[in-house]
């Protein structure tokens, strides 16, 4: 949830403040994070931040792997910078027949 909100924060305009409820194992006494509290604060102006729209086109061919490469670009993507939003295309143009090949325009 956390990724989401921090995309959505610039357009609704609030601020995401992160707080962990911590408590103590009775076994190992050592503590854990029990609960992860995000805390939405209302911003007086709309801040405009950095960041950008990804757009990542796919062909049906890679639909057992499709999920999960997305899932790694978008984590490495998200290291370094802010994406607003994130475009998944599919080409299911033809040629011939045949799906259209990466090297074809």
């Amino acid at each position: 949830f956390k990724r989401h909100l921090s995309r959505q924060q610039v357009q609704l305009s609030f601020k995401i403040e992160q707080e962990e409820i911590v408590a103590i194992d009775e076994e190992s006494f050592q503590e854990y994070v029990t609960y992860h509290v995000f805390l939405l604060i209302p911003l007086d102006r709309i801040p405009t931040l950095p960041g950008c729209f990804l757009m990542i086109k796919s062909c049906p061919m890679e639909h057992e792997t499709i999920l999960s490469n997305v899932h790694k670009i978008v984590h490495s993507l998200e290291q370094t910078t802010t994406l607003k939003s994130i475009f998944l295309v599919a080409d299911t143009s033809k040629q011939d027949g045949f799906l259209r090949q990466y090297t074809s325009v």
